[in-house]
């Protein structure tokens, strides 16, 4: 996955402080509010946010909560025609977010998603992309950014991309050295030759 922590230091500790603050005030699941706005200016920084995801218009306005990519108008009805079970889509200046559909975007991105693509031959080139967003890839890719972004939100305060990545490398890790742990046998009575008798 990719990662944009050259973004401005300063724009990620305020995106993540207005997220927290959001986080606390919005604590509900189905608590939601505009995206804050520098958290909103945070997920036009990402790489190739400046572009919809599916045509290359400039400044798009709308998302994919469901991949977290951004969408111009026109492309974004295409996704309301994939129906809410493949893309959900809100519009990143008018609708209300919750915590959770606002960390989609913020673990997200365009590039993200068009490099997953590419590598599964799905990219915008592709003859299949139009149906992108509907392959076993596509499926897997929301479902794979549905639970990063559960255990973002289960980590608490937000601290930016590279933390979300490596906190969950290090679950990875820690899973994966417990699974090739030898296994402890149960403990057995020792074993008594018999005594031959004469």
């Amino acid at each position: 996955m990719m990662t944009n922590e050259n973004v401005c230091p300063q724009l990620l500790a305020d995106a993540a402080n207005e997220l927290e603050h959001f986080r606390i005030h919005h604590n509900r699941p189905d608590s939601a509010a505009p995206i804050p706005p520098a958290c909103r200016r945070f997920v036009r920084s990402l790489p190739g946010n400046q572009r919809c995801m599916d045509c290359g218009r400039n400044h798009p306005e709308w998302a994919s909560v469901t991949f977290g990519v951004l969408v111009c108008l026109q492309c974004s009805g295409r996704h309301r025609s994939y129906g809410v079970g493949t893309s959900v889509v809100r519009s990143i200046g008018m609708d209300a977010w919750t915590h959770a559909q606002i960390l989609n975007l913020l673990e997200g991105g365009n590039a993200q998603l068009e490099g997953f693509f590419e590598r599964h031959h799905l990219g915008r080139s592709s003859p299949t992309a139009s149906i992108r967003y509907r392959t076993k890839a596509g499926k897997f890719y929301a479902t794979h950014l549905q639970h990063h972004v559960q255990a973002v939100v289960k980590a608490g305060t937000y601290r930016g991309r590279e933390a979300s990545r490596n906190m969950q490398q290090q679950a990875l890790s820690t899973e994966a050295s417990q699974s090739s742990l030898p296994k402890e046998q149960p403990m057995s009575a020792p074993t008594i030759a018999p005594i031959a008798v004469k």
